[in-house]
């Protein structure tokens, strides 16, 4: 390891993406909160109930819970 790189093809770089995908597939930290799949969840309950009345994310409280999200 450690040579010099050759250029792949694109079959050859799928090839590598699956076996990575497929071995070495992506661990969910089960004590973070996935900010995409809540945001999900936000967008489809305020398409079913309407905005919500107070708008707004209040940046301080996202900077202090960052070592408990994953995106």
């Amino acid at each position: 390891m450690g040579g010099p790189v050759k250029s792949a093809t694109r079959p050859e770089l799928e090839t590598v993406a699956k076996y990575l995908a497929s071995n070495f597939p992506r661990v969910e930290d089960t004590n973070k909160v996935n900010v995409h799949q809540e945001a999900a969840a936000v967008v489809e309950f305020r398409t079913k109930h309407g905005n919500f009345r107070e708008s707004g994310v209040n940046g301080r409280k996202v900077q202090a819970a960052k070592d408990r999200m994953s995106f």
